[in-house]
């Protein structure tokens, strides 16, 4: 099994260029698990991860190391474990046995210092905090064999649409999980040409129409009932047949929700419209799977578990921030910090899954 030393031992970027106490396996352990222990840790606190990792180094001799050389072996280990496929026993569940794969796709932003704009260009945005730096980590993982494709590292500024990931071969007789950064049509409808599912959650611009083949208003086909099965048509020209899954949700639900929207759109200079308020009275998704295969409540269930399954995303379900200590900061102007957060993500999420795997 493929090891992180055996990642950064493989790798020749230059960083190790004479022999020497700190190799390259012993830098990455000090920066990725010193950083991960404390994101804001100090250079003698590296320090002191790389002695726990089995190497005497001074704050000041770590310091010297924390170079462009080192961000380009730091990126080298990312690329190298990227492509490492991570796998866990196969889930034998009744729902999941219907499926050859149940893929999840996701992403996940990363803010990062305002120093780093040039390389990694953020949204911006009203935010009081620094958002013109940031980078999104983009990944696919099989609830049924546990396999974790990415994380594929991007900028902030890149749509979850534009990514590889979007457009990637599913197994035949799969079923594709996503959120609204991944629903376009003609994608929806090419998986469905392939002889595979989706499950997404409705956009609010997509055309609707009946099977008559006549154009309608989402929301008029809704009405006081807790929920709803329809089956509806999707695009002006893509004409996808659907199924549609409405649940109402509770009240609370639906005020949280709207403030969101309102809080967003304020961020944007917007004000969003009474129609999109009114959506939030309603969890909305289509699926081109058959209701003898995968019913609403079951729809429901996989929906949520794209939520845990997430690898990237903190406890409290919020971006990474990165740190602002002096150290950090002194490495960041050399670009380390573009690698070292993916790098520390994905070694804990893995670690946590299967420790054997690394």
């Amino acid at each position: 099994m493929t090891t992180i030393a055996q990642l950064a031992e493989s790798l020749r970027t230059g960083f190790v260029a004479r022999r020497s106490k700190l190799t390259g396996a012993l830098f990455a352990q000090a920066v990725v698990f010193g950083w991960l222990a404390n994101p804001a840790a100090t250079l003698p606190e590296l320090a002191a991860a790389a002695a726990l990792a089995g190497v005497s180094i001074s704050p000041q001799g770590l310091d010297q190391r924390l170079g462009e050389t080192a961000a380009a072996f730091l990126e080298r280990l990312l690329e190298a474990a990227v492509g490492t496929l991570v796998h866990a026993e196969r889930v034998v569940e009744p729902l999941l046995a219907r499926f050859s794969a149940v893929e999840l796709l996701d992403s996940s932003t990363v803010v990062l210092p305002d120093a780093l704009a040039d390389w990694w260009p953020g949204c911006g945005g009203s935010s009081p905090t620094h958002t013109s730096a940031a980078l999104k980590l983009h990944v696919r993982y099989d609830l049924c064999s546990g396999q974790v494709r990415g994380p594929l590292v991007t900028d902030g500024r890149t749509h979850e649409s534009t990514t590889p990931l979007q457009t990637a071969a599913l197994p035949a007789r799969s079923l594709r999980v996503t959120d609204l950064g991944f629903f376009a049509l003609e994608v929806l409808a090419a998986i469905a040409a392939a002889g595979s599912y989706f499950l997404t959650r409705m956009h609010h611009t997509t055309d609707v129409f009946t099977p008559a083949g006549e154009r309608t208003r989402l929301l008029d086909l809704l009405g006081p009932a807790p929920t709803y099965e329809l089956a509806v048509t999707l695009g002006c020209t893509a004409r996808l047949p659907v199924r549609l899954l409405a649940v109402r949700v509770p009240p609370a639900v639906a005020s949280h929700r709207r403030r969101r929207l309102r809080r967003e759109a304020r961020d944007h200079g917007k004000t969003p419209s009474a129609e999109i308020l009114a959506w939030a009275d309603w969890t909305l998704v289509v699926t081109n799977a058959p209701a003898t295969l995968l019913s609403l409540e079951e729809a429901l269930v996989l929906l949520k578990a794209r939520w845990p399954s997430w690898p990237f995303s903190s406890p409290s379900s919020r971006p990474f921030c990165m740190p602002s200590s002096s150290a950090f900061n002194r490495f960041s102007s050399n670009i380390l910090s573009r690698t070292v957060v993916p790098r520390i993500a994905l070694t804990s999420r893995l670690n946590r899954a299967s420790p054997s795997t690394w």
